[in-house]
């Protein structure tokens, strides 16, 4: 996890470094949609995100919805979430500090057996910063920690989640209002070991 998060903070040091557009002034993008791919050692699904400033109030609001099937011990099975956060932003020099609580839920199962399958929600609470870097760059850093359960059906049991996450974006806005994203997640629950995942994607700002 840690080369990960050093190998992209360098990709944005050394955008930063070598740019030569000045930093602009309008800040991170908060009115967007986006497609993403989503992969890691257990999940193979695309989301779908969208965030909304509300009017001109420093809150907004961003949804996900995912859909796709597991990979490796879990390949197969049938994968769903979705999840919501409302937060608001303080703007800080560059950049804006981001406050976050959020909703999500997921359910999962395992191929051939009803052993795996379940259904799980958790509340969050988040920090963030993000920066635009220039017209065409920004990037944004995520903490957050996940207080929930999941539920198994078979055989019954309730297992408790308190799970923390740190999610590392970057975004190129390459032509007009759509930008390419580039993002890494590290996660790690009181109930499993640790899990890395990659997202890349395709966003329309408005």
């Amino acid at each position: 996890m840690k080369n990960n998060i050093i190998t992209l903070s360098m990709c944005v040091a050394a955008v930063s470094a070598f740019s030569q557009t000045a930093a602009s002034n309008v800040g991170p993008s908060y009115n967007s949609v986006q497609v993403q791919y989503v992969g890691s050692n257990k999940l193979d699904a695309v989301r779908i995100l969208a965030e909304a400033q509300l009017g001109r109030s420093n809150f907004f609001v961003d949804g996900q919805v995912a859909a796709g099937s597991g990979s490796g011990s879990f390949s197969g099975g049938a994968y769903r979430s979705e999840g919501v956060n409302l937060g608001y932003k303080i703007n800080v020099g560059p950049g804006d500090i981001n406050l976050l609580v959020g909703y999500n839920q997921e359910q999962q199962e395992k191929p051939f057996t009803t052993a795996y399958t379940g259904f799980g929600s958790d509340l969050n609470l988040g920090l963030a910063w993000r920066q635009k870097i220039n017209e065409a760059i920004e990037y944004g850093i995520i903490y957050q920690h996940w207080s929930g359960s999941f539920n198994y059906s078979s055989p019954i049991q309730k297992v408790a989640n308190n799970d923390d996450s740190i999610y590392a974006e970057i975004r190129y806005h390459f032509i007009g209002k759509w930008d390419l994203g580039l993002a890494y997640q590290w996660d790690k629950s009181s109930s499993s070991s640790s899990n890395s995942t990659w997202f890349v994607g395709l966003g329309y700002n408005f």
